[in-house]
């Protein structure tokens, strides 16, 4: 049955043609004065010193290794209840995955765990810290305070914001910050390029080295060398770099949505809320953590487990709700259960309590600004449904 509710929805802004056709009427579509627009508008929005424009929050997370200083055999650690990208990129370099249980709460990084794993490992150089669903977390936070344990440490803290736009903490961005931050634009996100992402940072000295090498090391950009008649042609390079430049198509794309993200995000946060009216009551789920006060956030995803006490399985819950044309996901399959990084680095579901009992009970409900407030009581209704005809 084709989905009457999909798990996403693209919902494309008055200005996204005209932004688009203004950039196929330039000539000019790739890395240009869009993506720079592009760039000052995100660091604007994040009151944050720099940001730069990537094709992927997969080369961010990748150019911010390297940035880091992140290289062979050493060891980065990385929670398991997060995206692919966050191990694979780790690998490129020759490093080693640390992979890490989550905790119950906020299901992303235990602080008691990493405590005690600083402790037992050696040559620990950096920590992924994943913003899961885009709920606000402080990292400097006087109980469990990861930026002082990891500075202390001498260990990078690289932030994957890529659910976190715009998550709020205590009136600061997530995104504005010395360490380095890696929003996506994948095609689902709370903002969609189709495909890209942006690094930012408070840090010049970090800023300058991506700067350099995420468009293969040159010293000048192709943009001012083609379209400025007075440039001389000639360039170098002048550091190792890649091809991870976002296009002027795709940035225009985000300049579109830019202006609108605040209005969406509201959007979101009243789809939680009719979440919670209608399902808070069902002693059968356990509802996401509500955002603490003076904060925002982002609702990039609405994610609910299912309790021990029902018999019907996760499976066929997802099965029943697709036949009544609701789409649903699941956010994610644990890194140590992952088929290759399991056998790669000996990961063990065992050492994997907390992420093994979230990953199979989760369920990641729709969630985006166009969702009708009738979905929501339609998906509340039947998903409840589905469960008590089968308890």
């Amino acid at each position: 049955m084709k989905n009457k509710i999909p798990f996403f929805k693209f919902e494309k802004k008055k200005s996204t043609i005209t932004n688009i056709k203004k950039v196929i009427n330039s000539g000019w579509l790739t890395t240009g004065d869009q993506s720079r627009i592009f760039e000052k508008k995100f660091q604007n929005f994040l009151k944050v010193k720099y940001a730069l424009s990537v094709n992927s929050c997969t080369s961010a997370l990748h150019l911010s290794m390297i940035a880091n200083g992140i290289k062979k055999n050493d060891k980065v650690v990385v929670p398991s209840i997060t995206f692919v990208s966050c191990i694979e990129t780790i690998l490129y370099l020759g490093a080693i995955p640390i992979v890490i249980d989550v905790n119950t709460d906020t299901n992303t990084v235990d602080f008691e765990n990493l405590k005690l794993l600083i402790k037992k490992e050696k040559n620990i150089k950096a920590l992924i810290f994943v913003h899961l669903s885009g709920y606000p977390i402080k990292l400097d936070d006087k109980k469990q305070n990861f930026q002082k344990i990891c500075d202390n440490n001498n260990i990078k803290i690289i932030e994957d914001c890529s659910h976190a736009f715009p998550t709020k903490i205590f009136e600061k961005y997530s995104g504005n910050s010395n360490n380095l931050c890696c929003f996506s634009f994948y095609a689902n996100k709370t903002l969609s390029t189709a495909e890209g992402g942006m690094i930012t940072t408070n840090n010049k000295k970090l800023s300058d080295k991506i700067n350099r090498i995420r468009n293969h090391g040159f010293d000048r950009d192709a943009w001012k060398r083609y379209t400025n008649i007075k440039s001389k042609w000639e360039y170098d390079v002048i550091d190792m770099g890649f091809k991870y430049n976002l296009p002027d198509l795709n940035s225009s794309l985000g300049i579109s949505q830019l202006p609108f993200v605040l209005i969406d995000q509201k959007k979101r946060e009243n789809i939680a809320n009719i979440y919670y009216k209608n399902l808070s009551s069902f002693k059968y789920i356990i509802l996401p953590k509500r955002p603490i006060s003076n904060s925002m956030h982002s609702w990039h995803l609405f994610r609910i487990q299912l309790k021990k006490n029902i018999k019907i399985s996760r499976q066929k819950i997802l099965a029943e709700l697709a036949h009544l044309g609701i789409g649903t996901s699941v956010h994610y399959k644990p890194l140590h259960r992952l088929n290759y990084y399991k056998k790669k680095l000996g990961l063990l579901n065992k050492n994997y309590p907390n992420s093994e009992n979230i990953w199979k009970s989760t369920i990641s409900l729709p969630i985006y600004p166009s969702l009708k407030l009738r979905d929501v009581i339609y998906i509340c209704k039947n998903l409840k449904k589905v469960i008590n005809e089968n308890i």
